[in-house]
């Protein structure tokens, strides 16, 4: 199997066809942007917060590839309901994960299937364009 087929796993198919939390938020109490100029991917994602201890709803809207969508769709989905802290350290392991070299997954969840995209580096910033914007603005919350 090549690197690139391996990168399609049907679980990032499907997230890139029909992407969940895809939709622009009335109401949003943040709007983050995430932009890569080179390939030209570029989301918003938007956070309903009345406290901010938590991730209450979040949801993204825009275009990119499939790798980009699937990844944001997919960690949006995961952090959804979560504690700030809890939210960074999904986000954290899911960014650690295509940083290592050596065969890892994280907690056998779904976004592990990210792994191919250590053989593909082309592809990585497609799929840690979400990760990044949104770890930067949960990192910058004032308790």
């Amino acid at each position: 199997m090549n690197n690139t087929h391996k990168l399609y796993h049907p679980l990032i198919l499907e997230h890139g066809k029909r992407p969940r939390c895809f939709y622009p938020m009335d109401g949003a109490a943040r709007i983050v942007e995430a932009y890569n100029p080179i390939c030209g991917d570029q989301f918003q994602i938007f956070f309903k917060e009345p406290e901010l201890q938590s991730v209450s709803e979040v949801s993204f809207q825009g275009y990119g590839c499939a790798v980009s969508i699937a990844a944001s769709s997919m960690i949006l989905e995961r952090i959804q309901g979560l504690s700030v802290a809890d939210a960074q350290r999904v986000i954290g392991s899911f960014l650690q994960l295509l940083d290592k070299d050596e065969d890892i997954s994280i907690d056998d969840e779904p976004l592990s299937v990210f792994c191919a995209v250590r053989e593909n580096p082309g592809r990585r910033d497609c799929a840690i364009l979400s990760a990044r914007a949104i770890l930067t603005y949960l990192e910058n919350l004032k308790e």
